[in-house]
């Protein structure tokens, strides 16, 4: 499937099978029936699909691929070719398919069948209520099927395993959930073995530090965040300083400006407040990106913190760039409460993300995080979702809460100062955000959740304009330099300054004005 064109677009619409299926073509199908109003579609451009759903809830899918469409049909001969070559054996307990009811699972074309057909969840708990179940006990890496299945059937449900709790706690607590249910719970017990005597083989698939050791023996520690694994703080008790690997071919490759990778300054943002935590700092007073960070290569970066200043940089070599420099406080910046769903005219998201691309800013599936947006005079609302995956603000989720200034603005233009920033909560999937101007030439940014508690506060936001070449970066600032500087030939002209009469600091002040 990775060998497949990176193209097409899935969408989850709030909608039952009967609605969606008058608005497919060849072009868009059914990808998965998880509930009974919880269809998801995959295809060319499934954002026109949505469109007929706009007054309810819909999620484009942070996928790489459109599974489970004519997308995945140039793969299905190679993939039959493998699958031929396995042997099968019939499954020795009750197993209900989510593509047909009645399979044969020892058939390699039922495999092929389960790349290409929708993937029918909701039936296949329908069937099992049908048979008696009663129980239900998901086996996988969080409890989101839990949550699909009792949209359809009625009985009891439990995860073995959810994201962020400790495993031996939570696969009891399942257990005992089904046990006090009526189930009889048996834990098979194993006989022990002696382990073999040569060392396991084994491999490495993390980057090893240079002159050996791993990161604990070279003195560095676990930051926490997942851009900076790498963690230092220097003998002085006042410096910290994070380090990461940035590389093109990670979800950031979605985040591109005029053809080129460009680490958003949202990410930027989120590193510094990260360090800043670390050393004792809840508020970035101020952030300036003084040169966008390109990943035409993997780069090296690192977050520096000295008392309240925090700098950011980055190399491919033995040169390092300047990106940002700012100062922290301990001082939270006040966070703003505001109605929802809020006033105004809503904008078609669509239509906005095609006006940013051609612009030149092209957004992959994982940045296209605007759900709604709304105008309300000069200000601006938008609700914006991305994944969860352990961000303090996920820079994806902070970029799009952008899109709607960017998309309403008169030119192409990137944020490069950052003032008064504060994360109120953290790892928030879903913020609603409200964008408006300041006395100045800047934006606010007011974010809160679901529940109407503040996510994230920005006093100060200020974009320039990207010029015509991305490359070499973009400088709205002063530099220093020495121009080397010719002298005129001397000539016999001669300019006369009147100077009015007065005291010295008079004649002096005028001369100098005059002269200027």
């Amino acid at each position: 499937m990775d060998a497949l064109p990176h193209t097409g677009t899935m969408t989850a619409i709030e909608a039952t099978e009967e609605e969606i299926t008058p608005h497919l073509d060849d072009t868009v199908s059914i990808a998965a029936i998880n509930g009974p109003r919880s269809i998801v579609v995959s295809g060319d451009n499934t954002a026109k699909i949505a469109a007929h759903f706009a007054h309810r809830k819909t999620k484009q899918l942070a996928v790489s691929h459109a599974f489970h469409s004519h997308h995945m049909d140039a793969m299905l001969d190679d993939f039959r070719t493998v699958a031929r070559t396995l042997t099968y054996s019939a499954p020795q307990i009750p197993i209900v398919s989510t593509v047909a009811v009645d399979s044969d699972l020892t058939d390699p074309e039922y495999w092929v069948t389960q790349v290409r057909s929708a993937v029918r969840f909701h039936h296949a708990v329908v069937e099992l209520e049908t048979r008696g179940v009663t129980t239900y006990i998901e086996l996988g890496p969080d409890g989101v099927l839990t949550a699909q299945a009792q949209q359809s059937a009625e009985g009891t449900f439990t995860a073995a395993l959810r994201r962020g709790r400790d495993e031996t706690t939570t696969t009891l607590t399942a257990l005992g959930t089904a046990y006090v249910h009526g189930r009889p719970v048996t834990v098979a017990q194993g006989n022990l073995v002696d382990l073999p005597t040569y060392a396991f083989q084994h491999e490495r698939y993390w980057l090893v530090p240079t002159g050996g050791g791993n990161a604990t023996e070279l003195g560095l520690g676990e930051s926490g965040h997942p851009l900076l694994g790498g963690l230092l703080r220097l003998a002085d008790g006042e410096s910290t300083v994070l380090t990461g690997r940035l590389s093109p071919s990670s979800w950031l490759a979605d985040h591109k400006v005029r053809g080129t990778v460009v680490v958003p300054g949202t990410a930027l943002v989120d590193m510094a407040l990260h360090a800043g935590e670390l050393a004792g700092h809840s508020t970035l007073d101020e952030l300036v990106i003084e040169a966008p960070m390109l990943l035409t290569e993997a780069v090296q970066v690192q977050v520096k913190v000295i008392d309240d200043a925090v700098t950011i940089h980055s190399r491919t070599d033995n040169d390092w760039t300047l990106h940002a420099t700012g100062t922290l406080s301990s001082t939270p910046a006040t966070p703003q409460e505001f109605a929802w769903p809020p006033a105004g005219t809503p904008l078609d998201v669509d239509e906005l993300y095609v006006t940013l691309t051609q612009r030149g800013l092209e957004y992959g599936p994982v940045f296209q995080g605007l759900t709604h947006a709304w105008r309300d005079g000069e200000v601006l609302y938008a609700e914006v979702q991305v994944p969860e995956n352990g961000f303090g603000i996920h820079p994806a989720l902070l970029d799009a809460a952008l899109h709607p200034a960017a998309g309403t603005a008169d030119s192409l233009a990137l944020p490069f100062s950052w003032n008064g920033v504060t994360l109120h909560t953290r790892e928030a999937g879903t913020i609603r955000v409200r964008l408006a101007p300041d006395d100045g030439n800047g934006l606010s940014l007011h974010a809160i959740d679901e529940n109407g508690t503040p996510v994230l506060t920005i006093d100060r936001l200020l974009t320039r304009p990207v010029g015509a070449e991305l490359t070499p970066p973009i400088d709205g600032l002063f530099e220093v330099a020495w121009p080397q500087i010719t002298p005129n030939t001397r000539t016999t002209d001669h300019t006369l300054i009147e100077v009015p009469t007065g005291n010295i600091h008079d004649v002096t002040e005028h001369t100098l004005t005059t002269l200027q």
